[in-house]
């Protein structure tokens, strides 16, 4: 996510995963990221996982896609606009 002209939140989405081979995946890709952007945490988002863990220094927050539409900050970040429409 963006602030202006700075990367303020780097979020990874994904269906599922318990593949290992696509969670080192979505995780590399992750990390990837934050190191890039001088970030101290990241956030994936997918249909079944919510766990916390720390890698090379990075804190990764796992959020089932529920929890992070229920409540869009989630105590993470402070600059997340609420993510999910409403339907009617």
């Amino acid at each position: 996510m963006r602030l202006g002209t700075s990367v303020t939140e780097a979020i990874q989405v994904s269906l599922s995963l318990p593949d290992t081979k696509t969670r080192k995946r979505e995780i590399r890709g992750l990390l990837e990221c934050c190191k890039a952007f001088g970030l101290k945490e990241g956030l994936i988002i997918a249909r079944d996982t919510a766990e916390e863990s720390e890698q090379d220094g990075i804190a990764i927050k796992m959020l089932t896609l529920y929890r992070w539409c229920w409540n869009s900050k989630a105590g993470w970040g402070t600059t997340r606009p609420k993510p999910c429409l409403r339907l009617q």
